[in-house]
């Protein structure tokens, strides 16, 4: 298995600062770009740039019950990751 870069080190640091104070783990993270296509939402040509998002999926165990989260996670305006949306993905039971 490869070693991660410091840059997938970084993005985790991030997350799990972003999702602190839930008592979750990340898992996985996954670095993405949302776009709205070529016509955008109005129909008009224009500012079609990508936002950068990231998509983070975590766990938290209590005894024999785990969860697990999908949460969409956007860059603010400093650089630092605030959560966006959060959905509950798994609870088995």
């Amino acid at each position: 298995m490869a070693k991660s870069s410091a840059d997938d080190e970084e993005l985790r640091r991030a997350c799990e600062a972003a999702i602190e104070g839930t008592k979750q783990k990340v898992v996985m993270m996954i670095r993405v770009a949302k776009s709205r296509g070529i016509w955008g939402k109005s129909g008009k040509l224009g500012n079609n740039m990508a936002k950068p998002r990231v998509l983070t999926l975590s766990t938290k165990a209590k005894a024999q019950l785990s969860k697990a989260f999908l949460r969409v996670l956007k860059y603010s305006t400093g650089g630092v990751l605030e959560k966006r949306i959060e959905l509950r993905i798994w609870a088995p039971g």
